[in-house]
């Protein structure tokens, strides 16, 4: 075999590793974008977890939002929300099913039901990106017991953060870890992040809540 022959043999070789090692460039920049596109997206979402002492849950909201030119006027009354020069940011959602049990009292088979929570953010007026201090304005209430008085199914902002991490196109995307506690002292405990969305109006107990223009 000829010295020619071989260098062709060796040029052709090499010229089959040049477009492998291309075609493999390709795949990783276009696998590690993808991976980045992902970690992005898995950052900010919407997956909200309640924590107590036997883990988290996540949970699913019913309905996220702020609505500007609001604001907590008094979070232990019924009518808690006035226009103002603020914003005020709502989380609904549903607490754990308990199922079918027996009452302790009467000994009857009960039907369990889920209870209704709903937390309000009091916020700035002035809303960017960083963290925002959060007062005992900001609350969690449980809508569904109504037959106990509003003091007693209210848990105030008690510590935490909470912070706005983007804004794009009007919607926030936040994140939170705080506590909110009862005046009999039980807690509840939020972690992870919320996309809040702007809404002009929101309808609530009979009542309209229209946007402060």
């Amino acid at each position: 075999m000829t010295n020619a022959i071989l260098l062709t043999r060796l040029k052709n070789f090499l010229e089959i590793q040049k477009s492998i090692l291309t075609v493999l460039g390709a795949v990783l920049v276009v696998l590690f974008v993808v991976l980045f596109a992902g970690s992005c997206t898995s950052k900010y979402r919407p997956r909200l977890y309640i924590v107590a002492e036997e883990g988290r849950t996540v949970i699913k909201p019913t309905e996220m939002f702020y609505v500007e030119g609001m604001a907590v006027s008094s979070p232990l009354s019924e009518a808690y929300m006035t226009p103002a020069n603020g914003n005020l940011a709502a989380v609904s959602y549903y607490s754990k099913e308990t199922g079918m049990g027996s009452d302790e009292q009467s000994g009857f088979f009960v039907q369990r039901r889920r209870s209704t929570y709903r937390m309000i953010l009091s916020l700035p007026a002035k809303l960017s990106p960083g963290e925002i201090t959060l007062d005992n304005l900001s609350f969690v209430r449980n809508f569904s017991s109504v037959e106990q008085p509003i003091p007693a199914r209210t848990y105030l902002f008690s510590t935490g953060t909470f912070s706005i991490d983007s804004i794009k196109s009007s919607d926030l995307y936040t994140s939170i870890d705080a506590i909110f506690r009862s005046l009999e002292g039980d807690t509840l405990k939020y972690q992870g992040h919320m996309k809040l969305v702007p809404r002009d109006r929101f309808y609530f107990r009979g009542v309209i809540y229209q946007r402060k223009r």
